[in-house]
């Protein structure tokens, strides 16, 4: 069964107990999901008395946050194992969101692959608006106007 050990409060515990961070490489979050309430609250807090915007609570209201470690179960026989194995798997999976594989240009309006779309950080699925083809003759047309440009407008055909 996947675990993984949770750096605040010092306990393995099962992926299901961690929240899914896609940008990690095994895809789930640093720390449990107690622990990262726990320090959300606190920043939270934190941040609104900085602010002035809340006025600090008082200590008598404020309860202790415990958290829960429970025993693991030690799974008895192989059977057990794969079959926590697959719920697990199978939670995880859920968890994770799939991106979709096409993507509409704004300029000839055609759905096409994301192969057919420039990287871009500035959007939000991080592909560019326009496909690789309409960027390539929107190039052409801009170079075929500096051209025009170019000429000075100050020659006559008297001068030639």
């Amino acid at each position: 069964m996947p675990s993984k050990n949770c750096p605040k409060c010092g306990v393995t515990k099962d992926y299901e107990e961690f929240y899914v961070n896609n940008r990690l490489k095994d895809g789930i979050s640093t720390y449990c999901v107690p622990c990262t309430k726990v320090f959300l609250r606190e920043s939270y807090e934190k941040r609104k008395e900085k602010q002035g915007l809340a006025a600090p609570r008082p200590q008598k209201d404020k309860k202790p946050v415990e958290i829960k470690v429970e025993k693991q179960e030690t799974p008895k026989t192989k059977k057990d194992v794969e079959i926590k194995a697959k719920v697990n798997r199978k939670k995880i999976e859920t968890k994770s969101v799939r991106k979709p594989q096409e993507k509409v240009c704004e300029n000839c309006e055609k759905t096409k692959p994301f192969l057919e779309f420039f990287k871009s950080p500035n959007s939000k699925d991080g592909f560019n608006p326009y496909c690789k083809s309409c960027l390539q003759e929107k190039k052409r047309e801009k170079e075929s106007q500096e051209e025009i440009i170019d000429e000075p407008l100050w020659i006559t055909e008297l001068m030639l």
